[in-house]
């Protein structure tokens, strides 16, 4: 039972750990289903953070010109007036 891969559904997903389990024939199996389990649920957890952050870096992109405009304040101005 060397090289257990759960998919990246599997990990999203509620697992049942008892169905898993029962294809386990000793210890060292079961050990090796939960480090492929948390492998790929640390992976997929990264790999989202990693999309949320580039979206908000890609977002920054395309409004940088926006942002620019409406932070330059003439000298003396508050930008609460504005």
């Amino acid at each position: 039972m060397k090289d257990m891969k759960l998919s990246k559904s599997e990990v999203l997903e509620d697992v049942d750990f008892k169905e898993l389990s029962k294809n386990c024939k000793t210890q060292e199996d079961l050990s090796l289903l939960t480090k492929s389990f948390m492998k790929n649920m640390i992976e997929n957890i990264l790999k989202s953070e990693l999309e949320e952050e580039l979206s908000v870096i890609e977002w920054f992109q395309d409004n940088w010109d926006k942002i620019e405009q409406l932070a330059d304040f003439p000298p003396g101005m508050s930008s609460a007036v504005r």
